[in-house]
């Protein structure tokens, strides 16, 4: 007897339930009227997966013990893995019968409730879970898989402030792969992003093939414009599971983002095909809105909000469809902007949306409160001050450029650098370039930045002087693919690239650069009125904005002034005599006119930026002096 005990104790240290199913069957002949060993035999049954006889074994036990908590534990474990639950459900409540304020009960009443609600999505499921995880956290607040499971719930409630306050609580506590994938989830979902890269890379040190993890870093980098980074991780997750639809839907939004429309449309595709995600006909919905697609894209955000009712699809389907005050997603839209559980830069977009919406509705005011209210909440997400940008422009202004020996290097097509601050006409200038025969329009380009950044460029300006600008100009081809090779030019236009027009012009010797400048009240208020994706973190407050383009228009008449191979253009000049500025442009640019670029709004090449329709009207002078009321309101609001 002792043997045996010793021998069953052994087994399931080890874990070998196979091993150990015929010891326990004998165990059970020789103690029949022990409830200890049907709990074992059921015990032993679950582990191998075969409930059916793990609840004919365990509803014995119950027969010649029913106070033996764990045999209520099992048998409601047996039911839960067999999916029924109504019988599991009954089983989990007798045993917290047994003990109120057993913790184990509780935690297993709070993860039966969350297993139901992710397969069925009833939120009646989670709202049970959530209360049984706050039982026991009001009687064990230290238990860390408590605070984990109900941090995780209020995640998934959206009551974010709650969901954060215990995930902060856990960290350097708790190191499970869990914590790590929700926190990071979270601290993105609500702007922190600073903090999720950082939870990232500690969770990738302890769980680098955690898939997980993998595709929470991608979708990171790809709102933060990090093209590598995103590349790199997006890689690793696919090695790990090529069928992953999260890590096939980075991919195809890295394929977007760098105008490979076949390859991006194909990984939408292949993710939809796997699971039908609301975040994947969202960036459909952009793929769509992008190739001038309209009815498709709308057709996609809507999908994507009818799975997600909080999905960001919101604002994107206010550009692209024309709504009325009542109608049902107008109201739902307002509703989510009271929503006080929501954070910050997720009401930001419902009040852009309202913008969208409203802006060209007789209640002037009521639109321009929308559009205010909208960029202060985004603001309060952003970490950045006026001083960052000025340090950044005088130190760019400051350097030495003459010490750095020049490319000598020669790569084709060569490159038309299209400059200026964001919404200033740079879109329109490609959009007409691009629709000549001999140029390829490449759209916002992060080529330039991410070479600098790979040479260090401000840190080892002075040490990489012999070789920096042919590193530049090397590391900038490399990282442009599929592009058209029977073209003279490309272009980018990547607006703010004119702060590092020194570089351009001398690792790009052969390269056009055209300037457009704008009213700089127009300016500001064409970026003011749009949330933009990734970095532009001076553009959500007025003043900031203001001051931001004072600093450009400080740096560019600096640049005008040392070089002389820059072409500028007034944007409202060339609104109001198209034919003779396109001559002159294309003039530049050594190439001979073509009617086609007059035409430029028949071009139906793929446009990400925010001038998406723009481009693709004819040209208009509504546009100019637009700010005029805006500026009148945001005065008399600061007088307030």
């Amino acid at each position: 007897m002792k043997d045996s005990v010793k021998k069953i104790q052994s087994l399931l240290s080890e874990q070998k339930y196979d091993q150990l199913l015929p010891i326990v069957n004998k165990f059970v002949n020789d103690n029949d009227n022990d409830f200890y060993s049907y709990f074992l035999l059921g015990f032993t049954y679950n582990r191998l997966k075969d409930y059916d006889n793990a609840i004919i074994a365990l509803k014995h036990s119950l027969k010649l013990n029913t106070t033996y908590l764990q045999t209520y534990w099992e048998i409601g474990n047996s039911f839960n893995f067999s999916e029924e639950y109504l019988l599991a459900e009954k089983y989990y409540k007798d045993a917290l019968t047994l003990d109120k304020s057993n913790l184990t009960s509780l935690k297993l009443l709070g993860k039966f409730y969350s297993k139901k609600y992710n397969q069925f999505n009833t939120n009646d499921d989670l709202v049970k879970s959530n209360y049984y995880f706050n039982v026991a956290f009001d009687l064990y607040p230290k238990d860390y898989n408590v605070i984990l499971s109900l941090a995780s719930n209020y995640q998934i409630m959206r009551k974010y402030k709650e969901s954060y306050s215990l995930f902060n609580s856990l960290k350097d506590l708790n190191n499970s792969l869990p914590f790590y994938v929700n926190y990071s989830a979270l601290l993105s979902r609500i702007g922190y992003n600073k903090e999720s890269y950082e939870i990232l890379e500690e969770g990738l040190e302890k769980y680098p093939e955690s898939q997980p993890l993998l595709n929470n870093l991608s979708s990171l980098a790809l709102a933060d414009n990090n093209h590598i980074l995103a590349r790199k991780t997006i890689e690793q997750s696919l090695q790990l599971n090529n069928k992953s639809p999260n890590a096939l839907l980075n991919y195809g939004s890295l394929y977007f983002y760098e105008n490979n429309n076949n390859k991006a449309f194909e990984y939408f595709q292949k993710s939809l095909k796997i699971n039908k995600d609301p975040g994947t006909y969202l960036m459909l919905g952009q793929y769509y809105k992008a190739n001038n697609k309209l009815e498709d894209a709308r057709n996609s955000f809507l999908k994507a909000i009818e799975l997600d009712e909080y999905s960001p699809a919101y604002y994107p389907l206010t550009e692209v469809m024309s709504l009325k005050d009542n109608d049902p997603i107008v109201n739902k839209i307002k509703s989510l902007s009271e929503d006080k559980n929501l954070p910050d830069n997720f009401k930001s977009q419902m009040f852009f949306s309202l913008w969208n919406i409203y802006k060209d509705n007789q209640n002037q005011e009521q639109a321009f409160e929308y559009l205010v209210t909208a960029n202060k909440l985004n603001r309060k997400t952003i970490d950045y001050s006026t001083s960052e940008s000025e340090r950044k422009v005088y130190n760019l202004i400051n350097y030495d450029y003459s010490i750095l020996k020049e490319s000598t290097m020669n790569k084709s097509p060569n490159i038309i650098f299209i400059i200026g601050m964001p919404r200033s006409g740079t879109s329109l200038i490609e959009q007409i370039l691009s629709s000549h025969s001999l140029v390829e329009g490449c759209g916002e380009l992060l080529n330039l930045p991410l070479s600098l950044s790979k040479n260090n460029y401000l840190t080892k300006f002075n040490e990489n002087k012999e070789t920096i600008l042919s590193s530049i100009h090397n590391d900038y081809y490399s990282l442009l693919d599929n592009k058209a090779e029977n073209v003279k030019y490309i272009t980018d236009k990547m607006p703010t690239n004119f702060l590092y027009l020194p570089f351009i012009i001398k690792a790009f010797p052969n390269s056009k650069i055209i300037h457009v400048k704008r009213n700089k009240l127009d300016n500001c208020f064409s970026i003011y009125e749009r949330k933009f994706q990734g970095q532009m973190p001076w553009a959500y407050d007025w003043k900031e904005l203001l001051e931001y383009y004072d600093l450009y228009e400080e740096q560019m008449n600096i640049w005008n002034n040392n070089f002389t191979d820059i072409y500028n253009i007034q944007y409202e000049d060339i609104v109001k005599n198209l034919e003779i500025h396109i001559k002159e442009m294309l003039k530049f640019c050594d190439l001979e006119f073509e009617e086609s670029c007059i035409k430029f709004y028949e071009n139906n090449r793929t446009v990400i930026t925010a001038s998406f329709d723009q481009v693709r009207k004819k040209i208009y002078t509504t546009s100019i002096g637009r700010s005029n009321d805006f500026v009148k309101y945001i005065n008399s609001w600061n007088e307030r």
